[in-house]
């Protein structure tokens, strides 16, 4: 998975992006974006399903403690020792956007799987949680380079780089590929970012009669680092509206895609994702599989869910 490069260095991330861990994907946003997937793939499956079944945490290997106890919470705590594991990888790709997206998804399972009336599922919040939080980040802080970078991230005075970048950037002319950092005092990310995004959405926006189907496909260069942005301006508002019915009927076939789409949705904000051929790869056919599964086990669902498809 091309994780050992990264174990074996001394800071485990680098500022550079070419020099990051980026596993079996092309870049490290793209890989963060797959762990996200893959991680609500794996804590939101059905309780009907026969795979989740046969998980680690109902296992032969889970039978053989002795304890009931021991294995009842090593049943509940699966969810934070996933999140652990998928924190610490993401934490060497960089991406920070993988890291809200993994936060936001966790919380929401987390929400789902407390009983609330139950004293016994609190046991792993207060004393495992703490624990992984503290490991993360740890995890977070040696890597100096996830520190250092994200300093300026939500600075005010990122926010006040619209009005300036917005006046003085100039359509006419092709948008440089190799954006210089003009301060060290913004986010060399934000920076960047705020320039493409600004440069497409001024072009959108003073040519009106491209609103209805945008600017056309590829306008917005190799890579706009915004997804949904780009989608919004090469496509316009029919083609906004063809994603987001496709993205919808995906939403709607049950928890695990509901989730997938939301941190694939997150990641849309800061990277085009819906370009990245692996992640879309292994996307889609786990979406066609856990719809195969949808039917097999709802079989009268059958008619209501094949239209919104």
């Amino acid at each position: 998975m091309n994780w050992v490069g990264g174990l074996s260095s001394l800071d485990g991330y680098s500022s550079n992006v070419s020099e990051r861990v980026q596993g079996i994907a092309s870049f490290p946003s793209e890989m963060g974006l797959i762990l996200n997937l893959l991680f609500c793939y794996f804590v939101y499956e059905p309780k009907n399903s026969p795979q989740y079944q046969n998980r680690f945490f109902s296992s032969r290997f889970i039978a053989t403690i002795p304890s009931s106890f021991g294995r009842y919470f090593l049943r509940t705590s699966y969810l934070y020792w996933m999140f652990l594991l998928f924190g610490v990888l993401i934490v060497f790709t960089g991406n920070r956007i993988s890291m809200l997206a993994l936060l936001i998804t966790f919380l929401w399972r987390l929400k789902q799987s407390i009983q609330w009336h139950s004293l016994p599922s609190y046991l792993p919040l207060f004393f495992v949680f703490p624990v992984i939080c503290l490991c993360l980040g740890y995890a977070i802080f040696s890597s100096i380079g996830v520190y250092e970078r994200s300093a300026d991230l939500f600075s005010w005075k990122n926010l006040d780089l619209f009005s300036l970048v917005w006046d003085k950037i100039d359509i006419a002319t092709e948008l440089k590929s190799d954006i210089g950092l003009a301060s060290k005092e913004y986010d060399l990310s934000w920076w960047i970012r705020l320039h493409k995004w600004l440069f497409v959405t001024k072009s959108f926006y003073l040519h009106p009669a491209t609103y209805l189907q945008g600017l056309g496909p590829g306008f917005a260069g190799p890579a706009l680092d915004g997804g949904l942005l780009r989608i919004f301006i090469e496509y316009g508002f029919v083609g906004i509206y063809f994603f987001w019915k496709f993205f919808g009927s995906l939403y709607r076939i049950n928890s695990q895609t509901k989730a997938m789409v939301i941190a694939f949705a997150l990641n849309m904000i800061f990277f085009d994702a819906y370009l990245a051929y692996k992640t879309m790869s292994f996307f889609l056919f786990a979406c066609g599989s856990i719809y195969a599964f949808q039917i097999s086990t709802n079989f009268h669902r059958f008619p209501r869910l094949i239209p919104s498809l």
